[in-house]
């Protein structure tokens, strides 16, 4: 797999912990053990961040929900597949209400530090701000698949860490969808309404409604990733999310 020569991000002044990225450069071989330490660290560094009362809700409405996915990836071959693998959902997940709670706006695994078992973030520049409650680690996941070590051992591309993160298989795919589906569980939402509300907040960071660092060029790299995931035929937001494998 292809990939980009990328010097591994370096540790915030004053703040002890490795970050991410180091951490898994520095593994011989991706190890599903060490990254589920590492994701449920980060869980519950997020849960705690977002558990102040949400001073308001966003609705979801899944007709306008569609209309902007159609719009976003036009004539995309696969787009009519999602759109018609999310309509008999549609009940699921159109009508919930998504808390806006506090969020970083640019979780990359470079600015997640790890000491003794507990998470430290750093590098606000996205700012401390109310967001909607996925879009901080669906950014996570991607990012941190992107850093996990390949046999030329260099970072990937945006869109191969996309693959890794949300494609059709492997175990770090099951595993970004596992730890998507705890978040859920944590929020009171519906896991068969995973892939409705993760397609939704793809949209919302391609229509770029959700506050995110680098807007413009993060808007581009979004829809790039929503069009991309109209090709995978299954995915494990549909197939095991959906049918409650981690239940």
């Amino acid at each position: 797999m292809g990939g980009v020569r990328r010097a591994p991000s370096r540790a915030h002044a004053g703040l002890p912990g490795i970050p991410l990225t180091i951490r898994a450069r520095n593994r011989l071989r991706g190890s599903i053990r060490q990254n589920e330490v590492e994701q449920r660290a980060l869980l519950r560094w997020l849960h705690l961040l977002q558990a102040s009362p949400p001073p308001e809700r966003f609705s979801i409405d899944a007709d306008r929900g569609l209309r902007q996915l159609r719009r976003l990836v036009g004539d995309t071959p696969g787009a009519r597949g999602l759109e018609a693998r999310l309509q008999p959902t549609a009940d699921s997940w159109g009508g919930l209400a998504l808390p806006m709670v506090l969020g970083h706006g640019d979780l990359t695994a470079g600015n997640v530090l790890l000491h003794q078992g507990k998470v430290r973030v750093f590098d606000w520049e996205g700012g401390l701000d109310q967001r909607m409650a996925l879009a901080d680690l669906v950014v996570f996941l991607i990012n941190y698949a992107r850093w996990q070590r390949t046999r030329d051992g260099w970072v990937v591309s945006r869109a191969a860490g996309f693959r890794r993160a949300f494609g059709t298989r492997g175990w770090l795919v099951r595993l970004s969808a596992e730890t998507f589906g705890r978040h859920l569980d944590h929020l009171g939402l519906p896991r068969d309404a995973a892939e409705g509300l993760f397609v939704t907040t793809l949209v919302e960071l391609a229509d770029g409604r959700v506050g995110a660092a680098h807007t413009e060029m993060s808007r581009r790299v979004w829809t790039s990733h929503l069009r991309a995931y109209t090709r995978f035929p299954t995915t494990a937001m549909s197939q095991r999310l959906g049918l409650g494998a981690y239940a």
